[in-house]
């Protein structure tokens, strides 16, 4: 069986020990701090969370809402509801306390006994009072409930509230009941640097210093390369250090890239094989294989002038982008119009800048030089 697993929050064997990280965050938990767990994406921000929170499970209940999967906000009182009756199984009278306590939200709880799982509706909410008065007394609920039990509060992908609908409204809500509670550790997880900095670090934002940040980075090198090495030799296999460094230069060191390229090693490699540049050719085309319509679909999205700059990018690894070589090779005459297919390139999450420009992902990266 497989060892690697990417693409999914991790505890336990398939987590990479992160000792200060956790040390930290459990720390900060148990203080009742709230926390910003910052970072690029794929570098196990939601793992760290899900692993710290796994070692405090004797003493606290978890609320884990993804905000990657909401786009309305009935969508997260739906989420946070059902977390919370989760947590208050035995409490038979919690769904009468939800309906007589969310006035604002006018829940309906019903429940289906074929599936033994209650079910939440809510009435239209009309206007922005409407709004803001519900995310307050939802936010109040947590409140209650934490009266019974020590909870942690995990929003997730948390710069996605800023596509909601008056996100400005709904972040203001949110803040002026949180603020209050004082014992009640939430933490912020998000991977978008821009939006995460405008909601906790613009002095305009409601959220503004609200959290203690926590900069989740690559991992070092020495902790990561044992992990690896351990995985491989589940099943006989080897991998030199010299080779992983390799695997590390073509992920920029992103840990859900090196997974996902380690687990398709594994695929084309046998028991006692010990790793190699050739594997590594067969593992990304078959990672070439398996996203070759979601890539095709990000081409079709482009203009041929932004698919010249995006080769460009992936040419020059990010770098002198307003160089003469740079337009030379891309054929483009003007610095100011490689900036502005940058930026697009930017909007449609292709490119992100960290220092140099990055491909969100390296193995498109690759693959785009081929086409």
């Amino acid at each position: 069986m497989n060892p690697f697993v990417y693409g999914a929050a991790v505890s336990g064997r398939n987590f990479c020990p992160r000792p200060k990280l956790n040390k930290k965050l459990k720390g900060l938990i148990i203080s009742g701090q709230n926390v910003l767990v910052h970072g690029e994406r794929r570098t196990g921000k939601t793992s760290l969370v899900y692993e710290t929170c796994q070692k405090l499970r004797n003493k606290y209940s978890m609320i884990y809402i993804d905000f990657n999967e909401i786009i309305e906000i009935e969508t997260f009182y739906r989420k946070l509801l059902y977390a919370l009756m989760d947590i208050e199984e035995k409490n038979k009278s919690f769904m009468q306390m939800i309906t007589k306590g969310l006035k604002s939200l006018r829940p309906t709880v019903s429940y289906d006994y074929i599936n033994n799982t209650p079910t939440i509706s809510f009435k239209a909410l009309d206007d922005n009072k409407n709004n803001v008065e519900s995310i307050e007394e939802a936010i109040e609920l947590i409140g209650t409930v934490a009266n019974r039990h020590k909870l942690i509060v995990v929003f997730d992908e948390f710069q996605n509230i800023l596509k909601m609908k008056n996100s400005s409204i709904v972040l203001a809500a949110l803040r002026s009941r949180i603020q209050f509670q004082t014992d009640i550790p939430y933490i912020f997880a998000g991977s978008i640097r821009n939006d995460m900095d405008e909601i906790f670090h613009n002095p305009e934002s409601p959220f503004f210093k609200s959290a203690m940040t926590l900069t989740v980075e690559e991992i070092p090198e020495s902790l990561f390369f044992k992990f690896i090495e351990e995985k491989f030799a589940i099943s006989n296999r080897r991998i030199e250090r010299d080779l992983f460094r390799k695997i590390e230069d073509l992920t920029d060191g992103i840990p859900g890239d090196i997974q996902q390229l380690c687990k398709a090693l594994w695929n084309n490699s046998n028991n006692n094989d010990t790793i190699t540049e050739t594997h590594i050719q067969l593992a990304i085309k078959d990672i070439s294989r398996e996203f070759l319509k979601t890539w095709q679909n990000y081409i079709n999205m482009l203009t041929p002038h932004q698919i010249k700059i995006l080769k460009g990018l992936a040419y020059f690894d990010g770098q002198h982008v307003n160089s003469i070589d740079f337009l030379n090779y891309t054929g483009i005459k003007q610095p100011s119009s490689v900036t502005r297919g940058i930026k697009k390139l930017e909007k449609l999450r292709l490119v992100f800048r960290n220092g140099n420009y990055k491909f969100t992902d390296p193995f498109f990266k690759k693959w785009i030089l081929t086409i």
